[in-house]
């Protein structure tokens, strides 16, 4: 805990992941595109420069948030996804989205609200006024701290919808995968190095470094998986199924991090 720091994460495994895409693709010889070639410049940005706003806004959401509530935000992208998905792409809308859609945010907002909780309190007042004026702001503390985090929550979840559909749309374009994400850990690397320049330290940790390829390696997994998910079928038909990972979160982090 003392090593981490959310912009070497990224930056260890950005470059790790890019090395390792790079040389994958001169060993087969799959062209570099050009982006400035690139017909959806817009969505080609969203989809390598939205992926470091995912990734920074989830990192300051558990700064005041717990994990298990801060994914479960992020996994109701299908919502997002399935709106845009037929604005966007002009995919069909059927009456069991909404229906799912109604199930995802019951269920997130019953999650959700079990998060406002107070701290413990570690404080010996002098009289009850004290106790009660103290327990009073810790509450606001605490309800401010979820208002935060939430927010952080729900602007990543934005970013993430969007990246679904733009590897929808690049795919269309015939860029695959290999060039999506090459050019998104190149792009995901030269942000975090400017991030650590303004906001972090020089400092370096071999262990935390280990952990970061190792993140790097389930991450290039998770996204090749996706990318592949999407290619042949509508993502409107892929993308919910991502939600059953939130199951995934819950059970985890009760386990390791209590």
């Amino acid at each position: 805990p003392n090593d981490y720091d959310g912009y070497y994460m990224n930056l260890w495994r950005s470059i790790f992941i890019a090395s390792i895409v790079g040389i994958y693709m001169r060993y087969k010889g799959i062209d570099f595109i050009n982006p400035t070639n690139v017909e959806n410049k817009f969505w080609f940005q969203a989809r390598t420069t939205g992926q470091f706003v995912v990734f920074i806004t989830f990192v300051y959401s558990l700064k005041y948030i717990r994990v298990g509530t801060s994914s479960l935000i992020f996994a109701m992208n299908p919502v997002l996804v399935v709106i845009f998905a037929c604005f966007v792409l002009n995919e069909t809308f059927y009456l069991r989205y909404l229906i799912g859609i109604a199930i995802c945010f019951l269920g997130s907002f019953i999650i959700v609200m079990n998060d406002n909780r107070s701290k413990p309190h570690n404080y010996t007042p002098d009289s009850h006024d004290q106790h009660a004026e103290h327990g009073a702001l810790e509450d606001i503390e605490t309800s401010l701290n979820t208002i935060i985090g939430l927010s952080w929550a729900i602007i990543g979840l934005i970013f993430s919808a969007m990246l679904v559909i733009s590897s929808k749309i690049l795919m269309r374009e015939k860029i695959h995968l290999e060039n999506q994400i090459f050019y998104l850990a190149l792009t995901n690397a030269f942000l975090s190095a400017v991030a650590i320049y303004f906001l972090s330290e020089l400092k370096f940790s071999f262990g935390f470094m280990l952990g970061s390829l190792f993140n790097g390696l389930t991450f290039l997994a998770s996204t090749v998986f996706i990318i592949e998910a999407i290619k042949g079928v509508d993502v409107n038909k892929t993308t919910p199924l991502s939600y059953c990972g939130t199951l995934f979160v819950f059970l985890i982090s009760v386990v390791l991090i209590g």
